[in-house]
């Protein structure tokens, strides 16, 4: 109840609530000019989003605690693909707004962009929609399975700091990774990357021997995570869909993409920006300009690169990649997971006094029953409220990491797979240029 009387006096001095359609892009002379934009979906009658919900719920009050001044948006995604549906529409329950408003969000029921309604719509593609929302100058375009471990605002300032209108990180198996994308909103650009996504070629070509060109064109090699160049081809993952969409459009078409590396960038431009002239493109890495590496240092937000988790910089975020998610089972002895549920308690919840547990844990607890994968024992028959918030306690001097598993206590902790070492000949092939 604290949490939503505070959300429900904040909305006075910021947008909160639902954005209708016709405030997309308005600028009201007030609020923040830079957001953070995150996809959840798909709504549907089981309330399967009520888990990425709650994770949205993480990040901005993670964010907010951090000492974050930039606006909240969430994308609620109507349907999973792009095909027309007769079902009634899903909306949220009046208890899950009170929540987003707590935490001074606003969230948006969001159609699939384009013209090609079909089974199998990629659901990033909904993530589209953010290049609409120009009133804001600079958006960080976040997936729902991240959690800040500071305030990200800084990094607002890459905006002009590179002359382009897209900064993201590349995956160790993709050229770009978009759990993470800087951008600056465009109604053109949105409709460019539409009229790419309604054009795009979904089958092989009819040759076996033609190259696989999802949208195309032919690409070269780019460079991974950790630095190495891959071969050509769009053979690595996700090409096919929301980040292979992204990188060829703004790599080919737009020419306005800055690929961040640990103490380097890759710049695809064009020869003018903002009216501006600019150098000629770039291919090869190159190290950032004195303030961007200095920012970078401070707030790093590409993960990924072996060379950046042993160097001196401050992540900025923690990515749940892979199957195995904070929800799917309460974890409180793995480190990045309970920061995940401290950031559904109240401030300081773990060290509140035992007479309120019901209430501290209350938020906590319902997006762990709604995240429990089927066939799991209910949290209830394995934590009270009091013994959630002792865990939690008692879990705060572990230092156990993300090989970890624990799904409730007295259960047998699974050990990861040892990682077959990569032979020298393996590697040699890996990092020869084509």
């Amino acid at each position: 109840r604290r949490l939503v009387a505070f959300g429900l006096a904040a909305a006075a001095a910021r947008r909160i609530g639902e954005i209708p359609d016709a405030a997309i892009g308005r600028r009201d002379g007030g609020g923040p000019r830079e957001a953070y934009v995150v996809l959840v979906g798909a709504m549907d009658a089981r309330r399967s989003y009520q888990p990425w919900l709650y994770s949205f719920v993480a990040i901005a009050t993670s964010l907010r605690r951090h000492g974050s001044r930039a606006d909240f948006v969430v994308f609620l995604a109507r349907r999973r693909d792009g095909a027309s549906s007769k079902a009634p529409e899903t909306r949220l329950l009046e208890s899950e707004e009170s929540v987003l408003r707590a935490c001074e969000a606003r969230w948006r029921y969001a159609s699939p962009p384009g013209a090609r309604a079909q089974p199998g719509f990629h659901l990033g593609n909904y993530k589209l929609l953010t290049w609409q929302h120009t009133e804001y100058d600079a958006i960080q375009l976040l997936d729902a399975d991240v959690l800040p471990k500071m305030n990200m605002d800084a990094l607002f300032a890459l905006r002009g700091a590179v002359a382009t209108e897209v900064t993201a990180c590349p995956g160790r198996v993709s050229p770009l990774n978009a759990g993470w994308i800087l951008l600056e909103p465009s109604v053109a650009r949105f409709e460019a990357l539409v009229r790419m996504l309604d054009a795009r070629r979904d089958e092989l070509s009819s040759s076996d021997e033609a190259p696989y060109l999802p949208w195309g064109r032919p690409l070269d090699r780019w460079m991974n995570s950790d630095g190495v160049w891959q071969p050509p081809g769009w053979a690595f993952f996700d090409a096919a869909g929301n980040q292979g969409h992204l990188y060829a459009h703004f790599r080919f078409d737009a020419r306005s993409l800055t690929i961040l590396l640990h103490a380097r960038r890759l710049e695809y431009r064009a020869l003018t920006y903002r009216g501006e002239a600019a150098s000629s493109p770039s291919v090869e890495p190159r190290p950032p300009a004195d303030a961007v590496l200095e920012l970078l240092r401070r707030v790093f937000p590409c993960p990924f690169s072996a060379k950046a988790r042993q160097a001196p910089v401050a992540h900025a975020y923690a990515h749940f990649t892979g199957q195995r998610k904070p929800w799917h089972a309460f974890a409180p002895r793995h480190r990045r997971f309970r920061d995940w549920y401290l950031a559904l308690l109240p401030e300081d919840g773990a060290a509140l006094p035992d007479e309120t547990p019901n209430a501290t844990t209350a938020l906590l607890r319902a997006a762990l029953e709604a995240g429990r994968k089927r066939g799991a024992p209910p949290l209830a028959e394995a934590y009270s409220p009091s013994q959630l918030l002792e865990a939690l306690r008692l879990g705060s001097d572990d230092s156990t990491d993300s090989s970890s598993q624990e799904a409730s206590p007295g259960s047998r902790r699974r050990r990861s797979k040892p990682q077959t070492a990569e032979s020298p000949a393996r590697r040699r092939r890996r990092r020869r240029p084509p």
